[in-house]
């Protein structure tokens, strides 16, 4: 430990706000630092308050652009020199492709695995829910795939619900995998620009530009095409094919002259267009719209890159101001690879740590604790990587970093380091070694779905006793499914093992003598027997299943998790051919996606003309739910014999146990649920 390291002389300061350099030494661009900064901080915003920042995803995309003009402004020069060094052509590519790759190493391996031991550790600490499929999203983040990695295992991006603790990482990996393959691209597109063109480099911009232009285009093309195909917002925005074109209209840029002559006048006009529809797309461009990826974010994208064009030629290349917002957002900027990593961990350990006790829309006094741990813990995360990890491993390179801490290091010191983050590796390993692999929720939901499905399986399934020969409906025997196997009782109508032979009491009783009498019934109390209705939905008719068996213990309850409209249909027309589909539906959809009237009306001829329908309006904070409101409110209206509303949104809202997805009801909110679905069938 005793060995002396050269130290090399420390550059003056040069102050607060001045503008800084870059690892190769040139100056910084200040319109790019900027759009930078605006760009994490519109990420963050969007993750920590989703509705007061709803296109804040949109900074991804600036991101895309930003990174694929400097990278391949880089890879240019580099290319440039390739053809004056000296030494074989295998040689040269050789050195050109090991430093291109080993810097990319050095920029964004310290820091994501710096964020890995810190952040998984800490996942032992909160409820297990934030470590489901641990292991797949790690090995996602550290093969570059996450991406691929979501889209094969169904994750969506924006279902804030299911917070994966690395579902952020998609987006560094298709920069990855651009930085992969595209400098190979250009190589190649420079042989034969050269070749061609008597080894002029302007040859090579212009067919790298063009190139990059048009498969920019292209992806652009494919997003929207994709996503009218499968109308799967996570299909077109986390493909890399797909998304690639922020990346290649920033590439595209990179290739035009920098002395760009366009007139003070047009480019005053470019600049204010293209700022313009960067603000208006900010407000616009809300989270899964149609018109988002039909265009929206490739509109964006080309107004970006607009920007950058104008940032980076003419005088305002060399515009640098001072101040106070100036250095504010230098300081970000220089930081914000870090705060991209750090912050949405932070967001999913806030929620855990800090979880909603009535569930639905997050009260301001919570959201305003989360967002203050979230932003102090990220500042000052990245700020501490930045300064002792980022730059030292950037600019000095693994091996010497490496040394210079051993060496300023004592023995007793090393062991201690050692043995402390070899204790933080075990941890995390531990961590990813005990993931589990569903949410407490998604267990809860799946064991009523089956235990719903249990119930209705062919057989007696409705809970009717047949050898009653009166038609008079009787109670589900709890203890029973009906393959005659024991199953956990369930609800308040459980017996106990004693009674369980005894031959269920009708349900008929007092509600017929007190309807007779016209006594005694209220909104509340079902006047329409069970055995002549069938609830169909989602997670949340799931979710309320053990209500809907205490009130209506003879119903068939068709219900699953992420069940949509395209799936009733089917769902109708099994019930039907097995005798299930009574006279009246309970329909319970529009968690997980809008539909339209003409749906709706098919589903209803579906199930024949003596059918009538209930259809629940959902509740919660989903893009599409208002429209599906809308709809459902519609149809009724113009279907007033046979369609009712059962009005969830409108108590869910006073419901004191909405789990913390905002959606989904625990058992008083379900009760509720049954009561909203009880006074629609009684209206008709």
């Amino acid at each position: 430990m005793s060995q002396v390291s050269r130290v090399e002389p420390r550059r003056p300061s040069p102050g607060f706000g001045a503008p800084g350099r870059t690892s190769s030494g040139r100056q910084r661009n200040f319109v790019l630092d900027a759009m930078r900064a605006l760009a994490v901080l519109l990420v963050i915003g969007y993750h920590v308050a989703p509705d007061a920042v709803p296109a804040g995803y949109l900074g991804v995309d600036l991101f895309f652009v930003l990174s694929g003009y400097l990278i391949t402004s880089s890879l240019l020069r580099r290319t440039a020199h390739l053809y004056v060094e000296s030494g074989t052509k295998r040689a040269r590519l050789k050195a050109f492709f090991g430093k291109f790759y080993l810097g990319r190493l050095r920029r964004l391996v310290p820091a994501a695995i710096l964020m890995l031991i810190v952040i998984l550790p800490l996942t032992l600490l909160a409820n297990p829910d934030v470590r489901v499929h641990l292991g797949r999203q790690v090995a996602g983040a550290l093969t570059a795939t996450a991406n691929w990695v979501q889209l094969a295992a169904g994750v969506s991006y924006f279902d804030q619900d299911q917070a994966h603790l690395l579902n952020h990482m998609w987006s560094l990996a298709i920069e990855e995998q651009f930085y992969l393959f595209w400098p190979i691209i250009i190589i190649g597109l420079s042989y034969v620009g050269v070749h061609s063109s008597s080894k002029k480099m302007s040859s090579l911009h212009r067919t790298v530009g063009t190139v990059a232009l048009i498969v920019a285009v292209l992806s652009g093309i494919l997003m929207a095409v994709t996503y009218s195909l499968t109308r799967d917002f996570d299909q077109a925005y986390l493909n890399t094919l797909t998304h690639c074109f922020g990346l290649l209209l920033g590439a595209a840029v990179a290739c035009m002259p920098r002395e760009l002559d366009l007139g003070s006048g047009v480019r005053a006009l470019v600049t204010v267009v293209a700022w313009a529809v960067l603000a208006v797309g900010v407000v616009v461009l809300k989270e899964q719209t149609a018109i988002t990826q039909l265009g929206g974010m490739f509109v964006f994208s080309v107004a970006a890159a607009a920007a950058v064009l104008m940032a980076t030629t003419g005088r305002q290349a060399h515009w640098q101001p001072r101040g106070l917002l100036a250095a504010g957002l230098r300081w970000v900027a220089e930081r914000s690879y870090a705060m991209y990593l750090w912050h949405w961990p932070m967001v999913v350990l806030a929620a855990a740590w800090m979880p909603d006790p009535n569930g639905g829309e997050v009260e301001l006094e919570l959201l305003l604790a989360r967002a203050s741990l979230v932003v102090v813990v990220t500042f000052a995360l990245s700020a501490a990587s930045f300064r002792w990890i980022e730059q030292p491993i950037l600019t000095k390179g693994y091996r010497v970093y490496a040394a210079e801490i051993w060496a300023r290091l004592s023995d007793r010191a090393a062991m201690l380091w050692s043995a402390a983050v070899t204790v933080v590796v075990a941890l995390a390993l531990i961590a990813v070694g005990t993931a589990p692999a569903k949410t407490q929720q998604q267990e809860r939901l799946e064991a009523l779905a089956a235990q719903a499905q249990a119930i209705d399986m062919d057989g007696d399934g409705s809970g009717v006793d047949e050898a009653a020969g009166d038609g008079e409906e009787t109670e589900a025997k709890p203890g029973k499914d009906n393959s005659g196997k024991d199953k956990p009782a369930e609800g308040k109508g459980s017996q106990d093992e004693g009674a369980k032979d005894k031959k269920p009491k009708p349900e008929k009783s007092k509600d017929k003598a007190k309807d007779k009498s016209g006594k005694g019934s209220d909104k509340t109390t079902p006047t329409i027997p069970s055995k002549n209705i069938t609830f169909i939905g989602d997670s949340v008719t799931v979710a309320s299943v053990p209500a809907i068996r205490q009130v209506y213990p003879a119903s068939p309850v068709q219900a699953s998790v992420g069940m949509q409209i395209w799936d009733a249909p089917d769902v109708v027309k099994q019930l039907k051919a097995r005798g299930k589909l009574r006279e009246y539906v309970v329909l319970g959809l529009g968690t997980n996606a809008t539909f339209t009237k003409e749906q709706l009306g098919s589903l209803l001829a579906d199930a024949g003309p003596g059918t009538k329908f209930v259809l629940v309006m959902p509740y919660g904070d989903r893009e599409w739910i208002p429209d599906a409101r809308r709809n459902i409110a519609a149809f009724a209206q113009e279907n007033p014999d046979r369609v009712r509303v059962a009005h969830w949104d409108q108590v869910a809202v006073n419901a004191s146990d909405i789990a913390s997805d905002g959606i989904h009801p625990g058992p008083e909110a379900a009760r509720m649920w049954v009561e909203e679905v009880t006074k629609a069938l009684n209206s008709f």
